[in-house]
């Protein structure tokens, strides 16, 4: 399409130049299939936009399996038993319409309920890791910092310093 436009463009300079009887509705009916070619254009991206971004029912449907039962583990294997597909499939349909692995959005989910216990109660740090699902605590402290950029207790003592934070 962009080739066609290129030609009708060309073609409308001619015309233009020459100024040949009739150049005003041919030069008009130019510019009309112009128009019309980026229209259709722009609605296609559109679409496979939107089709690119939606996510399927069966990833959605992973989705709030994980979110109800991210403490668990083998997650994974639990949802494709329960769901009846094959682990290889569903890894791959998730990373195709997250851009994340399920292990990586499994770690999300527990992050963000480690900080939300963290922010509002006095539990430990240990305690609100095994809350999460997490049993080794060294890895707990690796996933969390990696994905908020400090440790637990560090986000504990910032969330406590902020005005209209958690107090003690």
């Amino acid at each position: 399409d962009d080739g066609r436009v290129l030609g009708l463009l060309v073609g409308l300079q001619k015309e233009y130049e020459e100024r040949q009887i009739g150049y005003t509705e041919i030069f008009r009916s130019r510019l009309m299939e112009i128009l019309i070619l980026t229209m259709r254009q722009i609605i296609d991206e559109n679409i496979r936009k939107r089709e690119q971004t939606r996510q399927s029912d069966t990833v959605l449907s992973a989705i709030q399996y994980f979110g109800m039962h991210y403490r668990e583990h083998g997650l994974l294997e639990k949802f494709c038993r329960e769901y009846h597909y094959s682990s290889q499939y569903i890894s791959r349909k998730f990373h195709q319409e997250t851009g994340m692995t399920v292990l990586e959005y499994i770690q999300r989910i527990r992050v963000e309920k480690s900080c939300e216990q963290i922010l509002g109660s006095d539990i430990s740090i240990r305690e609100i890791a095994a809350n999460a699902g997490y049993e080794n605590m060294k890895y707990f402290n690796q996933v969390f910092r990696r994905l908020m950029h400090m440790s637990p207790g560090e986000y504990r003592k910032r969330a406590v310093s902020f005005p209209g934070g958690r107090t003690s």
